[in-house]
């Protein structure tokens, strides 16, 4: 079950799995799921997207939106968007010349699917993800190896990698 927690939801003592805390705002959010999780970053319709490439496309666009404020708040440049099957994604498509390259030491914001995306999200402080364990929450990022957790998930996707062209693919 996904809801904002605050004082004025009905739903508020009632507790998910985990718990969501995004970046830079009081706004807090319980989910059971990552899809319900991915949620409190794109949006609640987030949950009526009826195919895998809508999904993505909100994603996408929610990882634009948040690479971009990063980008400028940090005053750097090497957040990227990047999906195992598709390589780096621009931040712009209409620019006549748009962005591919890959800069040294690349912060990633993965698109794969729910889990990378939050992952990847909880690794660069965007949201902090709290799991229930024991009866209590505890910060993800003290129990898990989120890198290596992604680093998992993506053995699925990397057959496909090899339809990306070179000078959007990271090195390995």
């Amino acid at each position: 079950m996904f809801y904002r927690m605050d004082e004025t939801n009905p739903n508020y003592q009632e507790s998910g799995k985990y718990i969501v805390q995004i970046f830079g705002s009081d706004q807090m959010y319980s989910a059971d799921t990552f899809e319900e999780m991915t949620c409190a970053i794109v949006g609640r319709p987030y949950l009526d997207c009826e195919t895998a490439e809508v999904a993505w496309l909100a994603r996408q666009d929610s990882a634009k939106r948040i690479g971009l404020m990063l980008n400028a708040m940090k005053d750097c440049d090497n957040i990227i968007m990047y999906d195992e099957r598709a390589g780096k994604l621009p931040y712009s498509y209409t620019s006549p010349n748009p962005d591919y390259a890959i800069p040294e030491n690349p912060v990633l914001i993965r698109l794969e699917d729910d889990l990378t995306f939050m992952y990847s999200l909880a690794l660069i402080g965007y949201v902090v993800i709290f799991e229930k364990i024991d009866g209590e929450y505890v910060n993800i990022k003290l129990n898990k190896d989120l890198a290596r957790e992604i680093e998992e998930k993506l053995v699925i996707y990397r057959p496909y990698s090899q339809n990306v062209p070179l000078h959007q693919k990271l090195s390995r």
